[in-house]
């Protein structure tokens, strides 16, 4: 997938933000809550990478996912912002494996306020796109171009899926106040990369919380999305041009 398409992508979902379903915030004397995100996974994309001497063989370079949520009502951003300072979501990402649940990183997705002004020009953004990168493929551009991958990397993904999670809560209470410890990255117009080393095999979960980006702290619970990504095999290609070959020691 290009990074001229990736940006297609990234504004045509800003562009049909005016057309799908709203946040619902319900507001009370105890405690508000917010319905009707509905927040998941809408799509993967695998993409592949021709190595060899030439190029005789593919393998996996990463695996693109785009999440989409339901957007504010304009009035109902500025309320959570004058009463709670609430300006932006938290993405967080989590890899499960066999012997332990890991953080791989949190990303911050801001929405408009009229009392903070437009954030570099976008009012309503409802998708995030995250790159999951093998680490021969996420070092540079001049990585990605070698013809023998760097650290003999020479997996292909051989089984992916998305997996609904049954009864997913629908509905987040706002109240409370956690620093996160983490420092998020910034969405931009293309999609965050994360290095996840030698291999992607694993469930990766993602869910989303609240954030008041001045203090930084979370004004909610995390909600989980209704659909989780395992990568469940991986396989071996054998790249005979490539036998011995350690370019990243060059």
């Amino acid at each position: 997938m290009s990074t001229r398409q990736l940006c297609n992508l990234f504004f045509a979902a800003i562009i049909c933000a005016s057309c799908t379903d709203r946040v619902k915030l319900n507001k009370a004397s105890v405690r508000d809550t917010l319905t009707h995100l509905n927040p998941h996974i809408e799509s993967v994309h695998h993409n592949q990478w021709k190595v060899g001497k030439s190029f005789e063989h593919k393998i996996s370079k990463s695996l693109t996912l785009v999440i989409k949520f339901n957007p504010f009502e304009t009035e109902d951003a500025d309320y959570l912002y004058k009463r709670f300072g609430v300006d932006s979501w938290i993405v967080k990402l989590e890899q499960h494996s066999s012997s332990q649940t890991k953080t791989i990183g949190f990303i911050q997705v801001p929405f408009n306020s009229t009392n903070r002004g437009r954030v570099r020009g976008v009012r309503q953004i409802n998708s995030v796109s995250v790159n999951l990168v093998y680490a021969a493929a996420y070092m540079s551009e001049r990585f990605r171009n070698f013809k023998c991958p760097a650290f003999g990397h020479d997996k292909i993904i051989d089984e992916h899926q998305l997996i609904e999670i049954e009864n997913a809560p629908e509905s987040l209470n706002i109240g409370g106040a956690t620093r996160l410890n983490d420092k998020p990255s910034m969405i931009e117009l293309t999609p965050t990369d994360y290095n996840m080393g030698h291999s992607l095999k694993g469930k990766y979960l993602f869910s989303m919380a609240l954030y008041n980006s001045k203090s930084g702290k979370t004004v909610s619970e995390f909600l989980a999305l209704r659909n989780v990504l395992e990568v469940s095999k991986e396989k071996r290609i054998e790249i005979a041009s490539c036998a011995g070959e350690h370019p990243e020691r060059d």
